[in-house]
């Protein structure tokens, strides 16, 4: 299994992802990559602070047999933050947009790259979504 959590150089994560992550990759049969999103990338490949219990991802399956939502999750139907785009989320955004870890520009190619290519409906509302948190992390708007 491949695990990406964003541009930045790749830390192995902190237990008990780690563990987590080694016993998945044991189940599963073929090649999968997980992209990782959310509090997970924020807390363990940036170290903001803030906890989190879960880990947000897309994975790109290249068989049924390794289906990661059923083999690891609880069954969400939401594939990033910005279907939910609670408080928490945007200040994630905010806090790696202040400390200079994704800007713009980063945010929007990635989005129209590795994320949008795979929602299935509702991609005018993860657009908006994606307009808002480029007005709030843009210079005008960004505080000290």
């Amino acid at each position: 299994m491949r695990v990406d959590m964003g541009a930045a150089p790749h830390r192995a994560p902190a237990e008990p992802w780690a563990s987590f992550l080694r016993e998945l990759d044991e189940l599963l049969k073929g090649s999968v990559e997980l992209h990782c999103l959310g509090g997970f990338v924020v807390t363990q490949q940036y170290g903001i602070g803030r906890e989190t219990a879960d880990i947000d991802f897309l994975s790109i399956v290249r068989s049924r047999e390794d289906d990661v939502e059923a083999l690891a999750g609880l069954g969400s139907d939401a594939l990033s933050k910005l279907e939910r785009n609670a408080d928490r989320d945007r200040d994630d955004v905010l806090r790696l947009a202040r400390a200079g870890l994704v800007d713009a520009q980063a945010l929007k190619a990635r989005y129209f790259e590795e994320v949008r290519p795979y929602f299935l409906s509702r991609e005018g509302w993860h657009d908006q979504t994606l307009d808002l948190w480029l007005e709030m992390i843009s210079p005008t708007n960004s505080q000290p």
